[in-house]
């Protein structure tokens, strides 16, 4: 799926031990959990074990806002990578850094930035799966290392902020520092101040950052055996200045420093030389209280989560501090942890690695888990009202209690349980928003999940139980009998008749042309009536006076529900079927695919391999052939004849199988001949009995191929239609659109981003366009495949042309993650026309990454 685009952060940044602080992202759904990896109950402890290689001093954690745990091994030079949900173990090999990684903590876009334990200090960029994207040593001077020792890292604001020791190879002394890594202009700035851990002279062994209420950074000094940290530093975002807070009444070892979400700092302490730990809480101005509890023994990390309370992890307990009514909680772990970090994941569960096994633990607090599959949703231009399924995540051990809906426009809605649905209102129609989805227990908030890109409005599909003949010249059927003449246009009611509603927006016919005048470049266009008329500039339909062509066309509904069919050249005789509907109010959604190739003549696939014969009919079981869901209504395929014997009048139909006789279609939706080449056609098919659909064949011989390209939806999964004034966007001949002015080469592709293209929305919530793809002034027989941009090409074609004959189709663009096709171009050259009919724009589907 598409790249999402954040809202501002609902979730609170996580802490810990060895690496600070860790940002977290807004979360991102993922699968509900298999059998036996459940996520940790109410106080329970689980136990990931890592496989080969092992994990060795296992020293940083963080959680990322895909439901993946980020681990970094110091001596086996590793990133590992569990996936909360399923507990999926992934290794990273970093080796190549030649390093000892140390620290991690995820930045804004859900990548991964490690930084290591040495002087230089080396940070390590992964991409949100895992992959290295670079990597940038610490700079030097001839004498002099100016970063080292990267303790913790913090991401704040395209700043990674880091705590470190400098190394000065020249008097072989350390120095204490904190500074960050500009990730926008890959550079380095440091602040250093003091050399001991005196209150008032500064930064000594800075141990852990944070960013704090007041927009500073705030640095807890763990110093330096045996004397032990005993101050708190803080620098200033604006200046670089460094204040320090004596904290030696309180403070004797500190490990963590937690923005605790009320406006304090609040510290780990180990207090070192006492069997009993603490918690500091540190106002912004320099103010210290300490709370003690015998549960902190040992204590080794700590994290703020989002149930409000600071999480200490120790050598017996993992214990979450109130910060409001300074409770202590402690949930025994088992006994000999030698854990030194710890963080809060996306299930809810807290997730700490031990350093002497190869292990990775995780205790329940009672949260839920960031909401799961489904979220069952209508939509119109102007709201959105969600009904969100709970039964598939984890409770967290209590209830869910309530969930809540924010979108990007800064509205939102709650719904306290048992109560289905809540609405968010204002929105417009055509317009790109983002939604965030949290779970509420007694204990408090899950994380959220983001939706992908939506937007609202636009119409679900209705196939008719057989395509009916609403237009034709030929015999006055819905308009006077007579060929059309040379710009004439014919206006047709379409809405009140056939099922088709008044809130219908657009139909979905097959056009056809026989009998024409003009030897070549006559072509036919069909738009929405306006209230005045003006010629057309772009066509659905291509001929020539040799034999009958046809068509699909998807026309939007225009003024008193009617449509315009118009004629540029010449004579011709128009007739046109109307096989469906798109309405606001009801109807089915598309799931656009990549071409598949599921049934060919030629070599059997989805059928018996051998040319139809004249009046055959066979039946597809395109459900299983295809894998298709239950709610699946509908399929859309490109169909393609070749190797026609018929002299005249040969035409092919695909319908819905009956469940009793079958009888042969009066409607066509592919029209050819022996001398016509292999002409294709895009065909939309309600599924009929069985799971199964019916190709038909008219008069002699000849092969049929199927291309699924999509399939229809009655669940609301799929994205909906928005129906546009036809518009040429593209076109090779004269540069139209941006492209070169050239034709496309022998097996060359156009890449066309389409997202941004007409009137089609800059929004990744598009998952496809419908186009009218014509082919013109090729060099030889050949064919147009389009497929989503940087996927491979195979052999399913879109327009099949003959040399220097113009041919059209309509075609359903499935776009690429960055919202382009690519027009692939088999043989010779030939240049590519595109008309715009429309666009496809999702669900706000929760959990695409």
């Amino acid at each position: 799926m598409r790249p999402i685009r954040r809202l501002t952060r609902l979730a609170t940044a996580l802490v810990i031990a060895a690496t600070g602080l860790v940002p977290t992202v807004a979360a991102v759904m993922v699968s509900a959990p298999p059998a036996g990896a459940t996520p940790a109950g109410l106080g329970v402890t689980d136990t990931v074990t890592i496989g080969a290689p092992s994990m060795t001093l296992a020293r940083g954690i963080a959680a990322d806002g895909n439901g993946n745990v980020w681990i970094v091994s110091q001596t086996s030079q590793q990133v590992i990578r569990i996936d909360s949900a399923t507990r999926a173990v992934s290794h990273i090999d970093i080796s190549s850094c030649v390093c000892t990684p140390w620290s991690v903590t995820i930045d804004g876009d859900d990548s991964v930035w490690v930084g290591s334990n040495d002087t230089p200090g080396t940070l390590i960029h992964l991409s949100r799966y895992g992959v290295i994207q670079d990597t940038h040593v610490a700079p030097t001077t001839s004498t002099n290392v100016e970063h080292g020792g990267f303790k913790s890292l913090a991401y704040v604001n395209g700043k990674l902020w880091f705590t470190g020791l400098s190394y000065n190879s020249g008097t072989a002394t350390y120095g204490s520092e904190v500074g960050y890594f500009d990730t926008d202009t890959s550079t380095f700035t440091r602040y250093t101040s003091g050399t001991t851990d005196s209150a008032t002279t500064g930064l000594y062994y800075p141990r852990s950052i944070v960013e704090g209420a007041d927009g500073n950074m705030w640095v807890v000094n763990y110093g330096d055996p045996p004397s032990r940290g005993r101050s708190v530093s803080k620098i200033s975002t604006s200046t670089g200045a460094v204040t320090t807070y004596d904290g030696s009444a309180y403070l004797n070892g500190p490990i963590a420093i937690i923005n605790g979400g009320d406006g304090n700092l609040y510290i780990a302490n180990e207090k070192y030389g006492s069997a009993t730990g603490s918690v500091v809480r540190v106002s912004t101005a320099g103010t210290f209280t300490e709370y003690t509890d015998a549960s902190l023994s040992g204590v080794a990390g700590a994290t703020w989560a989002k149930d409000g309370r600071v999480w200490i992890l120790s050598s017996t307990a993992v214990t979450g501090f109130n910060v409001s009514t300074h409770a202590f909680t402690p949930y025994t772990i088992p006994s000999g942890t030698s854990a030194r970090s710890i963080t809060q994941a996306a299930d809810g569960a807290l997730w700490y690695p031990e350093t002497n096994t190869s292990e990775v633990r995780t205790t329940g607090i009672g949260l839920p888990q960031k909401p799961l599959a489904p979220v069952v949703y209508s939509s119109d231009s102007t709201h959105v009202t969600a009904t969100v399924v709970t039964g598939s995540t984890f409770d967290g051990g209590s209830p869910i209690t309530s969930w809540t809906l924010y979108a990007s426009n800064g509205s939102h809605c709650t719904t306290t349980l048992p109560a289905a649905a809540c609405s968010i209102t204002g929105l417009t129609a055509g317009t790109e928003y983002y939604f965030e989805l949290l779970f509420r227990n007694a204990n408090g908030a899950s994380y959220t999940s983001p939706s992908a890109a939506f937007i609202p409005g636009g119409s679900g599909f209705t196939t008719l139980a057989s395509p009916v003949r609403i237009f034709d010249s030929r015999n006055g059927t819905g308009t006077t009998a007579g060929a059309f003449g040379a710009g004439e246009h014919r206006s047709l009611v379409v809405t009140g008749h056939n099922g088709v509603p008044a809130t219908a927006t657009a139909v979905v016919l097959n056009l056809g042309a026989t009998g024409a005048s003009v030897t070549a470049g006559g072509w036919a266009a069909v738009a929405p009536t306006a209230g005045s008329f003006t010629a057309p500039t772009i066509s659905n339909l291509n001929f020539a006076s040799d034999r009958a062509y046809s068509n699909a066309v998807t026309v939007a509904v225009g003024t008193g529900g009617s449509i315009d069919f118009y004629n540029k050249n010449g004579t011709v005789q128009l007739f046109a079927d109307l096989i469906g509907y798109f309405d606001t109010t009801t109807g089915s959604t598309l799931i656009a695919i990549t071409p598949s190739r599921v049934f060919d003549t030629r070599s059997g696939t989805g059928t018996t391999s051998g040319r139809f014969t004249s009046g055959e009919h066979r039946d597809f079981d395109v459900v299983t052939a295809a894998a298709l869901p239950p709610a699946a209504t509908a399929v859309v395929f490109n169909v393609t004849a070749t190797s026609a014997s018929a002299l005249t009048n040969g035409w092919a139909a695909v319908v819905p199988t009956p469940a009793g006789a079958f009888t042969n279609p009066t409607t066509s939706n592919l029209n050819f001949t022996s001398t016509s080449g292999a002409v294709a056609t895009m065909v939309t098919c309600g599924i009929g009995s069985g799971g199964k659909v019916s190709f038909f064949n008219k008069n002699g011989d000849t092969h049929l191929i199927g291309d699924l390209v999509g399939y229809y939806v009655n669940d609301g999964s799929g994205a909906r239609y928005f129906p546009l004034t036809p518009s040429r966007v593209i076109d090779t001949r004269f540069g139209t659109g941006s492209v070169p002015i050239a034709p496309i080469g022998a097996s060359a592709s156009l890449s066309l981003t389409m997202t941004g293209r007409g009137s089609v929305p800059a929004s990744s919530g598009v998952a496809a366009v419908l186009m009218n793809l014509t082919s013109a002034r090729a060099s030889t027989t050949g064919w147009f495949g389009v497929y989503p941009a940087s996927t491979a090409h195979g052999s399913e074609s879109s327009v099949n042309f003959l040399t220097g004959r113009a041919a059209a189709n309509l075609v359903l663009g499935t776009l690429d993650a960055n919202g382009a096709i690519d027009v692939y171009n088999r043989n010779g050259t030939a240049d590519a026309i595109i008309d715009l009919a429309g666009y496809f724009a999702g669900t706000p589907t929760f959990g695409t990454s």
